[in-house]
């Protein structure tokens, strides 16, 4: 019998709340845009703190409304990196480098802390023993930056307050409640703004160059594309050259397009704002 009632249990359980969220998943739809979210936190009475509670929430939501994330783990290896201390900060080339690494096209960072608020003595009910209940309030600051661009998509920041017995916990839920609002606010900012990297540029990658007569000639070649706006040739080295190419399309469109016009380029890597090729 009780057997019976643990199943009956968990299967409620699953239908009222983990179906529901994966129905919600499935009619977003899973968007195009990869995010990587990078949120560093302190419990002001503990310097660092593991497994990011404000970063979890706002990840979680994001997967809700359908977006691909950077994985967590992953994230894990560069979490407390100066760079994204210093992209919060205004300096962000570090940190977009970092979140290009990772395809992502979006990069969210910030800076979150919870700390003490007091305690309530709670007392004994019924039976049941009194005890302390520890309450902490959080702030959770981020912003949204665009990794092709560096544009700034979205800025929020929230409090967020939650008590438990253990003050670590508190300070988590805190954290938590603080990072769902300010994910909540950049799911409705990312609904209503243009994320289509359709229009953007268009950074070019290519290798085996051989003299500037023949980046001279991979230019024109360049310009000549149908949909092309502007050519601009950002450094040459070593027989590598960085291109920026204004285009009204994305980095695929782009291949295609010059591959139509007979540019003879080998594709090794390609991403939804760049593109990294061998000239032939």
């Amino acid at each position: 019998m009780v057997k019976e009632f643990i199943l009956i249990f968990i299967f409620g359980f699953i239908c009222l709340n983990v179906v529901p969220i994966y129905k919600q998943s499935l009619e977003a739809g899973v968007r195009k845009e990869r995010i990587m979210v990078v949120i560093p936190e302190v419990h002001l009475r503990m310097p660092k703190v593991p497994d990011p509670a404000g970063e979890t929430e706002i990840v979680r939501t994001l997967i809700e409304a359908g977006y691909k994330l950077v994985d967590q783990q992953q994230v894990k290896k560069v979490r407390y990196n100066d760079v994204f201390d210093k992209a919060w900060k205004g300096d962000d080339e570090g940190a977009l480098k970092i979140a290009r690494k990772y395809d992502a096209e979006i990069l969210i960072v910030g800076q979150a802390f919870s700390e003490f608020a007091g305690v309530t003595r709670v007392p004994s009910m019924r039976g049941m023993p009194g005890g302390d209940l520890i309450s902490c309030r959080a702030r959770v600051e981020a912003k949204a930056i665009r990794t092709d661009t560096g544009q700034i998509i979205a800025t929020y920041g929230a409090h967020g307050s939650a008590a438990d017995i253990s003050e670590n916990i508190a300070g988590k839920g805190a954290l938590a409640d603080a990072g769902r609002q300010v994910a909540d606010y950049f799911v409705k900012m990312f609904e209503t703004a243009s994320l289509s990297v359709s229009g953007a540029g268009i950074e070019m990658i290519v290798e085996g160059i051989k003299g500037f007569s023949a980046l001279n000639t991979l230019k024109k070649k360049l310009t000549s594309v149908q949909g092309v706006d502007d050519v601009e040739v950002l450094n040459f080295e070593g027989g590598i050259a960085t291109i920026d190419v204004s285009f009204k399309g994305n980095a695929m469109e782009f291949a295609s397009a010059m591959e139509d016009s007979g540019i003879k380029l080998k594709i090794k890597k390609l991403e939804a704002t760049r593109i990294k090729a061998e000239y032939r």
